[in-house]
């Protein structure tokens, strides 16, 4: 190859890699505009953020450390946009599919104030279920609503906020399409865990759009370390 084409390659390259932040900024922002646009009040909830971070963090770190294996537990990060998107969509109850540091967080924001909601956490795991009742009783949250999975039967709506985290990811794709319908009866976000997951990811397209909803990326909120991320199923 001529020196001159090289140089070109190159520059083109240098190019590329300078300006790759900046997209991926540009991108992130956008994203982000998408679900303030869409959740107007999110905007100010979000100055809450770095105060409710601070309290929860120690708990959870005790979680995923003595409680979970970290990687199955929900990140601080969507652990924090839960309890923000709640507090900017008021919802009257809350279901919370998957039970585990989620259903202490959410409880936790109910006693703090920053929910005004009834909260129905649902695990298919019920030696799971009876852990997290511990935890919760540990930590001097009530252990209320607490359901084994039978679909969504006991699970009694309508739901303001449902976050949707069930058993393996076979259990959670499978169980995705009677979520959503729910969703739609109710007119309620899902914040979907996990989405990092690229066949998941997929799935849950597929599954919004034959719902008649959209999927936003809520990477920008709920973007981890380990680069995990949630996204919201809305109509």
């Amino acid at each position: 190859m001529a020196d001159r084409a090289r140089l070109r390659i190159a520059t083109r390259l240098a190019g590329a890699a300078e300006r790759a932040p900046l997209l991926a900024r540009l991108l992130e922002g956008h994203r982000a505009r998408r679900i303030t646009k869409r959740f107007p009040a999110l905007d100010d909830a979000l100055g809450r953020a770095p105060a409710i971070r601070e309290t929860i963090a120690p708990v959870h770190e005790h979680y995923v450390t003595h409680v979970s294996d970290g990687p199955m537990a929900a990140s601080l990060e969507t652990c924090v946009f839960l309890v923000v998107l709640g507090s900017a969509v008021r919802p009257a109850r809350v279901l919370d599919l998957g039970s585990g540091i989620s259903s202490y967080v959410l409880r936790w924001a109910r006693s703090a104030g920053h929910l005004d909601a009834r909260i129905t956490s649902v695990d298919d795991d019920e030696a799971w279920l009876e852990r997290t009742r511990a935890f919760l009783e540990e930590r001097a949250e009530a252990p209320d609503e607490l359901l084994a999975w039978s679909g969504l039967d006991e699970a009694d709506g309508p739901f303001g906020l449902i976050f949707h985290d069930l058993g393996d990811m076979r259990r959670r794709a499978e169980s995705l399409p009677m979520v959503l319908r729910v969703a739609r009866r109710d007119g309620a976000p899902v914040v979907l865990d996990d989405l990092h997951k690229r066949r998941y990811h997929a799935e849950a397209e597929r599954a919004v759009r034959a719902n008649g909803g959209r999927l936003l990326d809520a990477k920008p909120f709920t973007r981890d370390r380990q680069g995990r991320f949630a996204g919201i199923a809305v109509h």
